[in-house]
């Protein structure tokens, strides 16, 4: 995560491609009703299918983006689950299907004290941390109906009953 994982900082100094990065939420960014970004940016070396884009092209069509990740290279290569695997050094260990966050989505985070669900209309991805639900297309309701609910004083007591305490 601290390689991929960038503020605007990082993403200024190197001067990194716009168009390879991904507004990323991390679960202390969601709060009931709420997300408070905290401006962090994931790089990205795939495709909208998850496939990784060729070493080659991630240097010519990204080449800030390339020099940073070549720069963070040691930082990268401890891995040893990573590198007894079929992945290119530069490559996340899980990829996302992006179809699924470039989409309206309730999203929440893992370890809450409370129901903390919010309604993301800006295509965030997550971390580990955040969880996101899609309604089915053929639904009858909507996602500010689904987010009343499940934020609602009802099924936060349900949560506080059924759940283990923080």
């Amino acid at each position: 995560d601290n390689v991929f994982i960038i503020d605007e900082e990082v993403m200024d100094r190197w001067d990194i491609e716009k168009s390879i990065l991904y507004p990323m939420l991390k679960g202390k960014d969601i709060g009931r009703y709420l997300i408070n970004w905290s401006k962090k940016y994931l790089i990205y070396p795939y495709d909208d299918t998850g496939r990784v884009i060729p070493e080659k092209q991630l240097h010519k069509y990204y080449p800030h983006a390339y020099a940073y990740l070549v720069a963070m290279k040691l930082e990268l290569s401890g891995r040893d689950y990573f590198e007894r695997s079929n992945k290119n050094w530069y490559e996340l260990w899980n990829q996302r299907n992006l179809s699924r966050f470039k989409r309206t989505k309730i999203v929440t985070l893992d370890n809450a004290k409370h129901n903390s669900f919010v309604l993301d209309t800006s295509n965030f991805l997550g971390t580990t941390t955040v969880y996101s639900i899609i309604l089915k297309n053929n639904t009858k309701y909507d996602y500010k109906f689904i987010l009343g609910i499940l934020n609602s004083s009802t099924l936060e007591y349900y949560h506080k009953h059924n759940t283990i305490p923080q």
